[in-house]
């Protein structure tokens, strides 16, 4: 009976030593149990942000596709502002050598006029001054009633 009592009393040792195992092994199941739902709501949260982040890239990559288009857009219309800036300054260099041009021969005809004028006023003069008796006409301007050539002679 004693081998039998010593059994018992090992038997409800090991039982003892085995119940706290279990029930350590019971608190450390329950911390990882609690550990792997910590993990799987981080890993939501992260996935949940994961998705977040990946809308925000696509709205952003949309927006700058947009973006470079406006950009395409605008350098195509500063392109040609720029060439017709280019045509409108040659056109205007053009018109201001035709001016130029026009001008040169507006004073060269007005030149040629007052050479005319000072001829016929000599030609009358001297046509005249035999008759009034000196030269007392060269410093008077003499303007004629009707001009011979009345379409191609201008007013004087």
């Amino acid at each position: 009976m004693r081998e039998l009592e010593e059994r018992l009393a090992r038997q409800e040792a090991t039982s003892e030593e085995l119940s706290v195992k279990k029930e350590r092994l019971e608190d450390e199941v329950s911390s990882l149990k609690q550990d792997v739902e910590s993990f799987e709501l981080n890993l939501a949260k992260a996935e949940q942000e994961k998705q977040t982040k990946d809308g925000q890239i696509r709205t952003l990559n949309e927006e700058m596709a947009r973006q470079d288009e406006n950009i395409s857009k605008l350098q195509k219309d500063k392109k040609q502002m720029d060439q017709t800036i280019k045509q409108t300054q040659e056109a205007l260099a053009a018109e201001e050598d035709k001016v130029n041009h026009l001008n040169k021969a507006k004073q060269k005809m007005e030149s040629q006029i007052d050479e005319v004028r000072q001829r016929r006023i000599r030609a009358v003069g001297d046509l005249l001054s035999p008759a009034v008796g000196g030269g007392a006409l060269s410093d008077t301007v003499i303007r004629p009633a009707v001009c011979p050539m009345a379409r191609s002679c201008p007013r004087l």
